[in-house]
């Protein structure tokens, strides 16, 4: 059985924000963050599951604010992404930021946002091993993540739930080191991903 977990908490101030050299602003951005990830795995037999976990504070600016655009100054409603302050009306930005190389998923974290931010993620998974072939070993794997938004403002909709993605998996590893591994992932999104006129479709 192993259980590990990893909480962080940031917070800061920057009392001079101004980018313009001598245009000077009188009011502090400030920053208050937190973000939590658990992993879990238990052995029963040939099969290894586990339940892992996580959670990204956000920001109730509209868009997750994974990666802004630089000279890009405000976000609208329904965009996906752009900067959290908007200064001099938003002075915060609280969106917890994971590791671009911190992986969960195939689609929505790795490639739709590009990190776990301004979400709240569970990740039930099963592998086992299905074959073993002279020097090596056949597994076969699969994971579930269920992901909700922190802050429903920062989704194009308005609405929390990010959607469920499945992603199955062949590997195989020799006891010399070698492995070779197939994924795959589909996203069924959430109401999230829904705009006025379409739906979100699977991905």
């Amino acid at each position: 059985f192993r259980i590990e977990a990893e909480l962080a908490y940031d917070k800061a101030e920057v009392a001079q924000p101004s980018l313009i050299p001598g245009a000077a602003i009188t009011e502090p951005v400030t920053s208050s963050q937190l973000g939590l990830a658990v992993e879990s795995d238990a052995q029963a037999g040939p099969a290894r599951f586990g339940l892992d976990g996580g959670y990204a504070s956000g920001d109730s600016a509209p868009g997750f604010g994974a990666f802004p655009q630089p000279g890009q100054t405000t976000t609208v409603a329904g965009q996906l992404d752009g900067p959290q302050a908007n200064l001099p009306r938003d002075r915060t930005v609280d969106n917890f930021r994971f590791h671009p190389d911190f992986h969960i998923d195939q689609v929505l974290f790795r490639e739709i946002i590009g990190t776990i931010t301004d979400a709240i993620y569970l990740r039930p998974h099963l592998r086992a091993r299905v074959l073993t072939a002279g020097a090596g070993h056949l597994e076969a794997g699969v994971a579930m993540i269920a992901s909700w938004a922190v802050e429903a403002t920062s989704t194009p909709s308005g609405q929390r739930t990010l959607g469920v993605e499945l992603d199955p998996e062949l590997r195989f590893a020799s006891r010399d080191g070698f492995a070779a591994t197939l994924d795959y992932g589909v996203l069924f999104p959430g109401a999230a991903f829904n705009n006025t006129n379409l739906e979100a479709k699977p991905a």
